[in-house]
């Protein structure tokens, strides 16, 4: 199957790792739907973030 897109090679990924949290008690588990956007003149990126309560021992 062709690739109808090709990645920049040096382009890092992002990785839940990437993200901050909202809250101390939360975990970012995955991103979701990327977008980069240009307006007036600036480079943007939009994407959802999923988060999950921290896990408790016990």
């Amino acid at each position: 199957m062709k690739e109808l897109v090709q990645r920049f090679p040096e382009n890092p990924l992002l990785q839940p790792a990437d993200v901050r949290p909202s809250r101390s008690d939360m975990v970012v588990e995955c991103l979701l739907n990327p977008g980069v956007f240009r307006f007036q003149g600036k480079i943007g990126l939009l994407l959802r973030v999923a988060e999950r309560p921290r896990p408790e021992e016990g």
